[in-house]
């Protein structure tokens, strides 16, 4: 059941490195050829960079300041200085060459990987259930889909392959420190146990807050995108004040986190510098301590001038990638405690599945029947029939193929959740629904799903065109039959009217259009694909009463011959189904035809006077 992902980001646990690293490289195990080759490059690059110092060295000893007493010639050791400079020179463009093939290399390969793991996330979520969506705020979903793996595509581009450099960089500098001089090697190493005692307590003062930071970045997106949904609520009550003050407050406490990783840098990179420098001056200490003779260039505990300034070079080498590790540790952090919460929505298993051997819903005559079913929107069924968490109680109905029934009642007594459970975006915790006869779990969803039309009683139109909106599930039907579904609905009329007709884009939410006229486009979308059952959950609510009587004549046609579920309140759109039930708590109470429920006198007949206001006869 989906019901195990929780979207709320806690620090009760964190992230698992091992397997979240091993699972992150199978998005990657496409590209490793170029992954590889671009190692190969970060290890070229490192001993390019190193060789600069040794080449320095050398133009020190043999041309600036020789180790030999012997005389040279002034042009010889200007032609030396030029072919090493000339060499460093080569080095350097050869570098610049290297770094931008090596760049590019895992920069495709990064995006690539990361356009995959996105794909895939989308596509995950357009299966997980309605209840799923309904319990996570969508500014979180949101942000998964986008700032989580942009973090994991940062980490691949710069984290992880720089880190790889660093630790590359390292090794080669000790290998050629300690080829030039072990004992200046291992003086300069002296300062690293305190180094890697620095950057254990800065790890674990990173981790938490990094984790802390994410949360309530998440945390701060999902109240911002309800804020900016439900603006127009906020503005008629006057909230504007009361909301950007909770958007200060939050903001600020995500503000506070950040301040507080910050001074984690601040007090981790100067003392890593400080480090840094400790041994350079430790290096100068141990090869001037017992200084060579007059006139000498032979340093005791050296070798040479060179030697030293080489080392000088290399413990830079060395000690930048020391300080660098940190932020390249806290990148990987970061995309690990994303990569989690990603793996973790992946992980979270669809809670409606097709069976392996499906029936196709496309022949089917239309029959509904529901035995003995019970719901509840919460995650665990409740043990207790009494229990008032449950939206349905033991519903048993059989509705015949092209039967028009409506469902009424007052709010909250489950009309909408019944026609949803035809429709399976949700699923009961008890009993069944049977489709001709036949379970509806062995039904194929999206055959299922296409041999039903449904218009709700908030629309919800794509900000595409009118024609695209209509013909939304089914790109290739032709205009002929769109034409056709708007004019069914009377919605052609006002279509043509606008400026761009069928072309004219609907905005976002359907916003271009009134609340009516999205109910119309709406309704034509729902019987555009001529579906066998047609489910309306107060499709004409907000339809004005001229246009919902001409509405009337062509809503009647739409049910001829298919099976019809109608939710209403106004009593007055229902006359002419079949039969009625009247729902109340989740039960149904009543079920009959119009005269045979006044004439019971029962719920229908009390709700039919409330509206009508004139006596049951």
């Amino acid at each position: 059941m989906d019901s195990s992902f929780h979207m709320e980001d806690t620090l009760q646990r964190g992230p698992r490195p091992a397997r979240t690293f091993l699972r992150l490289l199978r998005y990657l195990r496409p590209y490793r050829g170029w992954i590889a080759l671009s190692g190969a490059l970060l290890l070229m690059l490192s001993l390019m960079a190193n060789a600069v110092p040794v080449l320095v060295m050398r133009a020190i000893d043999e041309y600036v300041s020789p180790v030999t007493s012997a005389p040279r010639d002034p042009a010889e050791a200007l032609g030396g200085l030029f072919r090493v400079s000339a060499a460093i020179a080569g080095l350097i463009f050869a570098q610049a060459l290297f770094r931008y093939v090596q760049v590019v290399l895992i920069a495709v390969a990064g995006n690539r990987a990361m356009h995959a793991m996105r794909s895939e996330l989308f596509g995950h979520l357009q299966s997980l259930s309605t209840r799923f969506l309904d319990r996570n705020p969508a500014g979180r979903l949101l942000a998964r889909v986008t700032n989580d793996i942009d973090k994991v595509q940062q980490t691949i581009v710069e984290g992880f392959v720089a880190g790889v450099s660093d630790l590359v960089t390292l090794v080669v500098v000790l290998g050629v420190m300690l080829w030039i001089n072990w004992q200046l090697a291992l003086i300069m190493l002296i300062p690293l146990p305190a180094v890697a005692m620095v950057g254990i307590m800065f790890h674990l003062r990173a981790q938490r807050a990094f984790l802390e930071i994410r949360r309530k970045a998440a945390a701060m997106l999902a109240w911002l995108q309800e804020n900016i949904s439900g603006h127009r609520v906020v503005r008629l009550f006057q909230a504007m004040a009361r909301h950007e003050a909770e958007f200060i407050r939050r903001n600020r406490a995500h503000r506070d986190e950040w301040i507080g990783q910050v001074r984690n840098f601040a007090i981790y990179f100067p003392s890593v510098e400080f480090l840094g420098v400790l041994a350079i001056a430790l290096i100068l200490f141990y090869t001037g301590w017992n200084p060579a003779k007059p006139g000498s260039t032979y340093l005791p505990g050296a070798g040479t001038v060179g030697t030293v300034f080489a080392f000088v070079f290399l413990a830079e080498n060395f000690y930048a990638p020391v300080r660098t590790l940190a932020d390249r540790y806290n990148l990987i952090l970061e995309a690990l405690a994303s990569s989690e919460r990603i793996f973790n929505l992946l992980d979270t298993p669809p809670e409606i599945r097709d069976v392996a051997d499906p029936l196709y819903a496309s022949n089917i005559r239309g029959e509904i029947e529901f035995r003995g079913v019970w719901f509840t929107y919460d995650e665990t069924a409740p043990e207790q029939d009494d229990d008032p968490r449950w939206v349905l109680k033991n519903i048993h109905l059989r509705i015949a193929a092209g039967e028009r029934i409506a469902f009424v009642g007052p709010t909250g007594s489950g009309k909408t959740t019944l026609i949803q459970l035809v429709n399976r975006l949700y699923v009961p915790q008890r009993g069944e629904i049977l489709i001709d006869g036949q379970p509806i779990e062995r039904y194929e969803t999206r055959s299922l799903r296409r041999a039903i039309g449904m218009a709700l009683q908030e629309p919800m139109l794509f900000s595409t065109s009118i024609a695209d909106n209509i013909r939304f599930g089914d790109p290739d039907m032709p205009m002929d039959r769109v034409m056709a579904a708007a004019r069914r609905v009377h919605a052609h009329p006002f279509i043509t009217r606008m400026e761009g007709g069928y072309d004219r884009s609907c905005g976002e939410r359907g916003g271009a259009l009134s609340t009516g006229q999205r109910q119309q486009v709406a309704l034509a979308r729902a019987i555009a694909r001529n579906p066998r059952i047609l489910l309306l959950d107060e499709a004409t609510a907000n339809i004005d009463s001229e246009t919902e009587a001409a509405l009337q004549e062509g809503i009647l046609e739409i049910m001829r011959d298919r099976t019809t579920i109608v939710v209403a309140h106004r009593l007055s759109t229902i006359r002419h189904v079949d039969r009625i039930a009247v729902i109340h708590h989740g039960m149904i109470r009543e079920l009959g035809t119009h005269q045979e429920l006044l004439a019971l006198g029962g719920r229908y007949a009390t709700l039919y006077q409330l509206q009508f206001e004139e006596p049951v006869t």
